[in-house]
């Protein structure tokens, strides 16, 4: 930037979600905006594929309300139509042999919505029911800010804390693997404890709860919609370079 009217120039390197939200805030904000991207498209983990003629969505399909700057990206890019949010927390749950269940949270405020929710799955026994519960009671009660959470996973804690295969693939892999996108064993406890404490085991009025849930209504893909693009300002431009081949000075 040279001049007193010249206009700020920033250059944002990975095209992922992170990448692109902070792109669309500095050009929001009447900053040029130059993001590179080493791959031919944008969305980093969020994408489409396709494999033997059928398109395979990967990233971020199930959100909660907590998820406020996720929420704030999709309403800078004009997205808000690209999703349909929940009342009430309400997931279905489809069994291998076909017939289906579902996790709702009851009107009851928490944490007592928890047994209303686990009352009727049918995927976990009575046991596996309640000690569910004991083990989210104990999870409500953890700080996500402690830097010794991830000192260990996610996984090990909750087998520490009595919850077994069982449990582990009919619950809770069900939420980290569709919020985090990664399983228990895999995911960082402090971002664990956050999502299940912020987004499901808090809060009274299930109309405000953050533990309603999202589903993303169109395919997550790399091509901007017809609506973000139109959202985006005219100084935003998406530049797809493979990062060796772009000179790139600081200061």
């Amino acid at each position: 930037m040279t001049g007193r009217h010249a206009t700020k120039h920033a250059v944002v390197i990975g095209g992922g979600l992170a990448g692109l939200a902070a792109a669309v805030k500095l050009a929001q904000d009447s900053t040029k905006v130059t993001l590179l991207e080493a791959r031919p498209r944008l969305g980093g983990a969020t994408h489409s594929f396709e494999r033997d003629g059928l398109v395979v969505d990967n990233g971020q399909h199930v959100f909660l309300r907590c998820y406020t700057e996720y929420l704030d990206f999709l309403r800078r890019v004009g997205a808000e139509r690209d999703y349909e949010m929940q009342p009430r927390f309400h997931v279905p749950v489809l069994r291998r042999d076909g017939r289906a269940t579902s996790l709702t949270r009851s009107g009851l405020p928490a944490p007592l919505h928890l047994a209303g929710a686990l009352n009727k799955y049918e995927l976990l026994t009575p046991k596996e029911r309640r000690g569910a519960v004991f083990a989210a009671l104990k999870l409500r009660r953890l700080d996500p800010d402690d830097p010794k959470l991830d000192e260990r996973s996610f996984g090990d804690w909750l087998r520490a804390n009595g919850q077994g295969k069982a449990s582990i693939d009919a619950l809770w892999n069900l939420f980290t693997v569709a919020a985090l996108n990664t399983s228990v064993d895999e995911a960082s406890f402090g971002l664990a404890v956050r999502v299940f404490k912020t987004g499901l085991l808090t809060h009274r009025e299930p109309s405000k709860s953050p533990a309603s849930c999202a589903v993303v209504a169109q395919p997550a893909s790399g091509t901007p919609t017809r609506s973000t693009s139109s959202a985006l300002p005219s100084t935003f431009t998406m530049t797809v370079h493979p990062f060796a081949t772009v000179p790139f000075t600081a200061g």
